[in-house]
């Protein structure tokens, strides 16, 4: 179906107090971390959300309007197939069986549910589809027993009184794109000789005042039955026009003059039987008001109609055309319906009433406090954005240029100069110890390689700790008050002071810890003596082969690698004598300074590195304390600054926003509330169809 003037009305409504809506809920959210430092910033608060509140109720209660098409007719006249022929949606199998005789609502909704009401008022909601079929088949079933037995002892059925519990509406959404188009609900009625409603005006009993029209199905074998027109003087005093449909078949059968099958005359010929029912009915308020044009009827096929419609077709051709008249014609009702003229005004007045209240809440003198206070903010961000500034400098620096500093430059210096003199020295020292050692080693059978292993090793290993701790002293010394590098580190404490940052700090928490830092690890294939340069006597039988040096001592003392070959004392005398021990000597005293040296290089070279990597570290450390210290501040001067900013902004907006909607309803109050017709711009289809108030007399099709 088409879009109808309510569901435009709706959309119009929504998209004029719409912008004022989320103008006036912008407003009383930015007020509300004012509102326990400012009295008036909280009274504005709670007037802004009275009135939000207000405006949205506003447009929900319109928007969730709905006009109403009830849908009368006896059984099995095809209410259904007509019905599901409007929602363009299937809603719910076909059945031979008689229908649970409630009120039946269909309406559009995003997702499929059901709500079933009962006379004593309570409620349920079927979990689904089949749910809901098997509630009331056991509820047809439970009224029918419940019937009998009342009509059987002489009463009358009342259901509030002998079944209160029996559903007397069923509630049924459905996503159907057609009514929601038409903002449209659908009402199948059940018939009044059904034991639950007596009357049809017990059909509207409760039901809102809102635009509605009223459809009454038949099917063509059921005009001779006057019974099917009973009471249908409270529907023709309730709806003015009450639409007729005539249920056709146009596939039904008749018996011709031959004996042939040959089409029914109901499809062919259907103004004959409206023609004759008005001339042979004893239904006289019905046959009269079908002669004076006040109950126009439409002959269709309803079943073709739903067929083509679940289909996607607005239009249906052939038996069931004049269904898209029918739908023209129930939209026209609709549109001109008093209520929806009553709606309209009302809504349109009251959103007038609630703009003019956005207005003056708008003019407060709270903005002037709101200015004063972003000034003292904006100051405030400016010094803490300095010092960050400074600290971000600072972070950002690279190793290199601290390395390059002359601070750490001169201490560098300093460590590699007082290490070298100690390894020096310490290498000095080891002299005694490895004379002893290589005397020892004389005096047993040990090989050379436990010579290393055992006596040479771990007194080296000793000293090289002992450099290591010397390092440490070192290091300490040159770092503490009064050294001589306390000018280069005046400079360098400049430079972090105006990020707020101590020096001395900085540097004794990067020192803690250095004394225990571990000598460089010694190699796997640490040579503290040179094999090779040890002088070995050779044998007569050596000398007459001509072994070479190498030989003669790979077989005396084993491979240069692991000279692990065991050697008697007299062996060593004899074969290496005064010449091969001062030999020992020389080669561990030479290698031992050599590796002392070098390690004091390394271990210089290290500490120095290590302190300035934790400088470093305690520097970004301490820039990201500081940071951090300094950033949240901003960060919450930043975010009050915003707040102040966009407090100002909901408030400023507010004005323009109360104006504009003033205008924009005054263009909806022209173009929907005082017109007797409401007819949108954007529709081609509705003033034809609107211009004849009642459709024209049914003809014979072609």
């Amino acid at each position: 179906m088409q879009q109808s003037e309510l569901a435009l009305f709706a959309q119009e409504f929504q998209r004029v107090l719409g912008p004022l809506a989320q103008g006036l809920d912008q407003a009383r959210t930015r007020l509300v971390p004012l509102a326990h430092e400012l009295p008036a910033a909280r009274e504005l608060a709670a007037g802004l959300a009275g009135l939000a509140s207000e405006l949205e109720a506003l447009v929900a209660r319109v928007a969730e309007e709905r006009s109403h098409v009830f849908v009368h007719g006896p059984p099995k006249a095809g209410k259904s197939t007509l019905i599901e022929a409007l929602a363009g949606v299937a809603t719910g199998a076909p059945s031979t069986l008689p229908s649970y005789p409630a009120l039946s609502v269909l309406r559009p909704g995003a997702r499929e549910s059901a709500l079933v009401t009962a006379f004593d008022g309570s409620t349920r909601a079927p979990a689904d589809p089949a749910a809901l079929r098997l509630a009331l088949a056991h509820a047809h079933a439970e009224l029918a027993v419940r019937v009998r037995a009342v009509r059987a002892a002489g009463e009358v059925f009342d259901p509030p009184r002998h079944l209160p519990q029996a559903p007397r509406r069923v509630e049924r959404t459905l996503p159907a794109p057609a009514l929601a188009r038409a903002a449209l609900e659908l009402v199948e009625c059940p018939p009044i000789h059904a034991p639950l409603l007596a009357s049809y005006g017990e059909t509207w009993l409760g039901e809102p005042e809102r635009a509605r029209a009223a459809v009454f199905v038949v099917r063509a074998a059921q005009l001779a039955d006057d019974t099917v027109f009973d009471g249908i003087e409270e529907l023709l005093e309730r709806f003015q026009p009450l639409f007729l449909v005539l249920n056709v078949d146009a596939r039904a059968r008749e018996l011709g003059p031959d004996g042939e099958l040959v089409p029914a005359r109901e499809a062919s010929e259907p103004a004959a039987l409206v023609s004759a029912f008005e001339r042979l009915s004893t239904a006289g308020p019905l046959a009269r008001a079908i002669e004076r044009g006040s109950v126009p009827v439409f002959a269709l096929d309803c079943l073709a109609a739903a067929a083509a419609r679940r289909h996607g077709v607005e239009e249906p051709a052939g038996p069931s055309a004049r269904f898209a008249d029918l739908a023209r014609a129930l939209a026209g009702v609709l549109d001109e319906h008093e209520a929806l003229q009553a709606l309209c005004a009302s809504a349109l007045r009251r959103a007038g009433e609630l703009g003019a209240e956005a207005r003056e809440l708008a003019a407060t003198p709270l903005a002037d406090e709101l200015a004063r206070r972003s000034a003292e903010g904006t100051r405030a961000e400016a010094t803490l954005a300095r010092r960050l500034e400074a600290l971000e400098r600072l972070g950002a620096r690279e190793r290199a240029r601290w390395e390059t500093a002359p601070f750490f430059d001169e201490l560098g210096a300093r460590l590699d100069a007082a290490t070298l003199a100690r390894a020096r020295a310490l290498a000095q020292e080891l002299g005694a110890p490895f004379a002893r050692a290589i005397e020892d080693w004389f005096a047993s059978g040990a090989s050379l390689a436990e010579l290393i292993a055992t006596g040479l090793l771990p007194r080296l290993d000793a000293a090289r700790a002992e450099l290591a701790r010397a390092g440490a002293r070192v290091l300490a010394a040159q770092l503490a008050p009064g050294s001589d590098l306390a000018e280069r580190a005046a400079r360098m404490a400049e430079e972090l002071a105006p990020a707020g940052l101590a020096l001395d700090e900085l540097l004794g928490a990067a020192a803690e810890g250095l004394a225990g830092v571990a000598p460089v690890a010694r190699p796997a294939a640490l040579r503290v003596l040179d094999v090779e340069a040890v002088p070995v006597r050779a044998r007569l039988g050596q000398r007459l082969t001509w072994r070479s040096a190498a030989d003669v001592r790979r077989a005396l003392l084993g491979p240069p690698e692991a000279p692990a070959r065991a050697l008697a004392s007299r062996d060593k005398h004899a074969r290496l004598g005064d010449e091969g021990r001062e030999a020992l000597r020389r080669s561990a005293g030479a290698r031992a300074l050599a590796i002392l040296e070098e390690e004091a290089r390394a271990h210089a070279r290290t500490l120095a590195s290590e302190l300035v990597t934790r400088f470093l570290a305690e520097l970004a450390r301490a820039v990201e304390r500081e940071r951090a210290r300094a950033a949240e501040p901003r960060r919450v001067l930043a975010a009050r600054l915003g707040e102040l900013a966009a407090q100002g902004t909901a408030l400023a907006a507010l004005g323009p926003a109360g104006a504009r909607a003033a205008e924009h309803l005054g263009e909806l109050e022209r173009r929907f509330a005082a017109r007797d017709v409401l007819v949108p711009a954007t529709r081609a289809a509705a003033p034809a169809a609107r211009a004849e108030r009642v459709p024209e007399p049914l003809e014979e099709p072609a």
